[in-house]
């Protein structure tokens, strides 16, 4: 999640960005958004648990399909030289980069657990960028309040979805086609304060 930009008189590029960041205290991290650096915010516990828990989730299964689920790794956009951010999951296929590579810039899918400070900016302007990016076929985005996910996809023309969709309760399932996944709210949400509040 991302806080207020860093001043900068001139916008900055990605490669520029890159470098920047290569060089600065593993301590500070920031995204790039719309040639700003913008420094990030630290997340609530139930956010950090619901990125952990895909990770968790889709580990093995992503692993038999010559897949990943990353984080703390930038994704950058070939369509965008002004734009790097990490969302809280991504998940990429095919053989890896150099492991040494701190960045990648062909996600298939990018999850984005939602805050009151990141929501709109993950609907608005992260969203346009990524759905930009011709690798991507899923954009989620996650409710950590309330069982709700929410997700695009892009259909067999190449198409993005006109609404997303949606996931709504605690028994619902989640369908990532162009991944062959599919993940249960109980474990997207486990461990979290909600699903300790619905337990009998």
């Amino acid at each position: 999640m991302s806080a207020q930009a860093k001043p900068s008189a001139n916008p900055m590029l990605i490669h520029d960005f890159v470098a920047w960041m290569n060089d600065w205290s593993p301590a500070e991290k920031f995204e790039l958004l719309d040639g700003q650096p913008v420094a990030m915010a630290g997340g609530a516990i139930d956010n950090d648990v619901i990125a952990q828990n895909i990770v968790i989730a889709t580990a093995q299964r992503l692993r038999e399909r010559g897949c990943r689920a990353l984080r703390d790794v930038l994704v950058r956009s070939s369509e965008s030289d002004r734009f790097g951010a990490f969302p809280d999951v991504h998940i990429r296929c095919g053989p890896m980069p150099d492991g040494r590579q701190t960045w990648i810039d062909d996600p298939v899918a990018v999850f984005e657990v939602l805050s009151p400070s990141t929501i709109a900016i993950d609907r608005g302007y992260k969203q346009q960028q990524y759905l930009a990016m011709p690798t991507l076929q899923h954009y989620v985005l996650i409710h950590p309040r309330e069982f709700r996910v929410e997700v695009w996809s892009r259909d067999e023309t190449g198409s993005w979805s006109d609404f997303p969709a949606a996931a709504g309760t605690a028994e619902a399932v989640v369908t990532l086609s162009a991944l062959g996944l599919s993940l249960a709210m109980a474990d997207i949400y486990a461990d979290t304060d909600l699903i300790r509040t619905a337990a009998p």
